[in-house]
């Protein structure tokens, strides 16, 4: 999902990985009661802040901003660009199914 980085360069990820995002979202699936196929870009700042997620893809408009509201509250290891933590975005994608 990413561009070509020049070695030591990274992208932002979750500071504390992905299970509380999972937990998060499988909390969505309950909520609106189907499916979650969610694919959204976070923008992170040189902080680990989300700046904003742009959904792609079809998601309720409910389900898109509960989700956005969710990847921007994240915390983040801010993406490293020579040596340096930087803005940088994240991708998502994501796929629920009930059992």
């Amino acid at each position: 999902e990413y561009q070509a980085m020049p070695p030591g360069d990274e992208p932002p990820f979750p500071a504390d990985g992905l299970q509380s995002l999972i937990e998060g979202m499988l909390a969505l699936r309950e909520r609106f009661y189907g499916d979650v196929d969610l694919s959204f870009a976070v923008l992170v700042d040189e902080q680990g802040k989300g700046v904003s997620a742009r959904a792609f893809g079809k998601q309720s408009p409910e389900l898109a901003k509960a989700a956005a509201s969710m990847l921007v509250l994240t915390k983040y290891k801010p993406a490293v660009c020579g040596g340096r933590p930087c803005r940088g975005e994240d991708m998502l994608r994501l796929q629920l199914r009930r059992p």
